[in-house]
């Protein structure tokens, strides 16, 4: 008895059920958690709830619009494969929506240090970008993961009042954009956040005082 050869469409059909049914039985699998530890998290030293006042020449400049908020997204590295990492994200705004300030806290699996932090400041005018600052730390923050362009000072004085353990950055990140007036160089600390901006034009703001609520 003769053997008909099989065909090719046959085998090819064959095959692609195959492929789908090995797909179908592959599940998706965790690799990596990637959580921000108590010691990066004090990085920020706000709830989200307080009021932050900084003097701009002549002019205070007040924050009340405050939120922090912390969430784990769901971070895909492959069609089968994914991580968790976790985000924390404190925003103020002032009440005429013209400045915002964010910290934002991020750990993920390809980060080449455990955390980032990012200082974010931005000028609006009717819901229009105008200028933008963004700044970017290793955290924890220490001397030892300082970035090119970023130093500490044992001690500052703004408004005189004497701050400690002030870590600073003169090299925002721009992604290729320019201002006309952006933020050069930025001082901050763990208990304050924010106490110094200095920009292009020659101004700075400076914290005045915070009302922690």
């Amino acid at each position: 008895m003769k053997i008909k050869p099989l065909n090719i469409q046959y085998l090819f059909m064959l095959l692609l059920l195959s492929v789908i049914i090995e797909g179908c039985n592959t599940k998706d699998k965790l690799v990596g958690e990637y959580y921000l530890t108590n010691e990066m998290k004090q990085t920020v030293p706000f709830d989200g709830f307080e009021t932050v006042y900084f003097i701009d020449g002549e002019d205070t400049i007040v924050f009340d619009r405050g939120e922090r908020s912390i969430f784990i997204p769901t971070i895909r590295i492959s069609p089968n494969e994914y991580t968790y990492g976790e985000y924390d994200d404190t925003e103020f705004n002032t009440d005429d929506g013209k400045y915002s300030i964010m910290i934002f806290l991020q750990t993920t699996y390809y980060n080449s240090y455990p955390g980032r932090g990012k200082i974010i400041w931005e000028k609006l005018d009717d819901n229009v970008l105008k200028s933008k600052g963004l700044f970017l730390f290793n955290i924890p923050l220490s001397t030892t993961t300082l970035k090119p362009g970023q130093w500490f000072l044992d001690e500052m004085e703004v408004r005189g009042v004497n701050y400690a353990n002030v870590y600073c950055d003169s090299i925002p990140y721009t992604g290729g954009y320019t201002w006309p007036n952006e933020p050069k160089t930025i001082y901050y600390t763990e208990e304050s956040g924010i106490i110094k901006i200095e920009f292009t034009q020659g101004n700075t703001w400076e914290l005045l005082k915070i009302d922690w609520n």
